[in-house]
């Protein structure tokens, strides 16, 4: 179901249709080419740049660097740059999701920051349904306050009574059941 997109940045060699424009000197041509290079290079950069980012926000964070400018709080480090907190723990949430191997710097590279975070909310998500108890809780009335009273105080001994007899001792439950008929 996954798909393998790979975001890569395409910029068109406008080769064909060039003689409609009207050039003003043979350098325009060589300066697009350029602005178009550089375009490519400042964009690798800057997703090289994140992760660097996020790799040293880690390392002062895990290592408590920040304690030799005076600082008490990592979140009082943070507010001496210009990078936002906020963005300052998304990007220690993707790291440390690359630490346990849940996602890699490629895969980073290639969707984005901002889908990763999502595809590690969406991890999350399944991991939390996975750990729900999917057995819905049993309600039942009891005739006799005193036993009601008793079961509630209980609960989980209760619990394990009744899993016991299922699973240890059928043979009783089948022969409470015939009374419970009769």
């Amino acid at each position: 179901m996954s798909k393998n997109n790979k975001k890569e940045m395409v910029l068109n060699d406008r080769m064909d249709g060039i003689d409609q424009f009207s050039l003003n000197n043979d350098g325009d041509e060589s300066e697009y080419e350029s602005c178009k290079n550089r375009l490519r290079r400042i964009a690798v950069n800057e997703i090289s740049n994140k992760i660097e980012i996020m790799e040293i926000l880690y390392r002062i964070r895990s290592k408590k660097l920040y304690r030799f400018d005076g600082y008490k709080r990592f979140v009082d480090f943070l507010e001496t740059f210009v990078i936002a907190r906020s963005q300052a723990f998304l990007y220690l949430r993707l790291y440390k999701r690359v630490l346990t191997g849940d996602l890699n710097i490629e895969e980073i590279k290639q969707i984005g920051f901002a889908a990763a975070y999502r595809k590690i909310r969406k991890i999350d998500v399944d991991k939390k349904r996975s750990k729900e108890n999917l057995i819905k809780p049993l309600r039942f009335q009891l005739k006799n306050q005193g036993s009601y009273d008793f079961y509630k105080k209980n609960a989980k001994f209760t619990s394990f009574v009744l899993d016991e007899l299922f699973i240890n001792r059928k043979d009783l439950l089948e022969e409470l059941l015939k009374q419970f008929k009769k």
